[in-house]
């Protein structure tokens, strides 16, 4: 187990880039989870950077970024036309900026990607992608078409990542005069093996209770969350177990899916009443 490895890391992203707890923790589930995330915000908030610097953490990573257009052809994106031959079709994590701008033909491309880990070449070809972080400066909304919901939905987290507010941190942001240095290196085997006890991690009873709980309440508030994303989000809570070094889902994991139970940002103050009063009565019977 290397949780003590991954934690060193952590600790070394967050001391670095300030006020991105909440933004290196969803990356962190995502890629240990193998599941995709949605990250909104503006450019120069550090969402690359953080990535880069993980890969920088694990040894034989391979880390592909690409900025979408709607020129985009999935074509564009493989290793053989790639500058530096590294594509969709041989990373473990893709960054990919401004995902929604690309061509319908293109995005429809990329379900097989971001649901299977297998692309189209056009034969079928299974990839080495562990995760998919998408971004953009636009949130989706009730008005965009069922298509493009239809993939936002294959990314299971999501995040706004705001602009520094608090002066001290500001501060802090503006004296840090030296590039970004790993703590701890993992390797890429000990990533994989990770995955595996995580998988083993149990799922007790009383949590899949509390999950029912929720999205009972949620639909009652208007808030549909699909059966097949509370199936998923159960990855999430092992991860989330797994990392605090425990083997057991606890309820306290609980209030790391909730960036993954909410479409739209209007959403998410719902979400975060509903999942603190489940949690709360939970607490009381104990």
């Amino acid at each position: 187990m290397s949780t003590e490895k991954v934690d060193s890391i952590k600790k070394c992203l967050n001391d670095y880039y300030v006020d991105r707890k909440d933004t290196i923790n969803i990356m962190l589930l995502a890629i240990c989870s193998r599941k995709n995330a949605f990250l909104i915000g503006e450019p120069g908030l550090a969402k690359t950077d953080i990535l880069k610097a993980f890969s920088q953490s694990v040894k034989g990573f391979v880390f592909f970024e690409y900025q979408m257009s709607a020129s985009t052809k999935l074509e564009d994106l493989l290793s053989i036309n790639v500058p530096g031959g590294i594509g969709i079709d041989n990373c473990h994590i893709a960054l990919i900026d401004e995902f929604f701008k690309g061509n319908t033909s293109v995005l429809n491309s990329f379900l097989s990607a971001l649901n299977e880990r297998i692309i189209y070449m056009p034969e079928p070809k299974k990839i080495p992608l562990l995760t998919v972080f998408a971004t953009s400066n636009e949130k989706p909304d009730a008005a965009e078409g069922t298509s493009l919901l239809a993939l936002y939905d294959r990314f299971l987290l999501r995040q706004e990542v705001l602009p520094i507010q608090d002066r001290d941190d500001f501060k802090k942001l503006m004296t840090i005069n030296k590039p970004y240095s790993p703590a701890a290196h993992l390797s890429l085997e000990e990533l994989n093996a990770d995955y595996e006890e995580i998988l083993k991690v149990e799922l007790p009873e009383f949590i899949i209770d509390l999950l029912y709980d929720i999205k009972r309440e949620m639909s009652d508030g208007q808030t549909h969350v699909s059966d097949r994303r509370f199936k998923d989000l159960v990855m999430i809570l092992k991860a989330s177990a797994f990392l605090r070094g425990d083997v057991e889902i606890k309820p306290e994991d609980i209030n790391n899916i909730k960036s993954a139970l909410w479409t739209y940002s209007s959403d998410t103050r719902n979400v975060e009443v509903i999942v603190n009063k489940i949690l709360r009565e939970k607490m009381e019977h104990v």
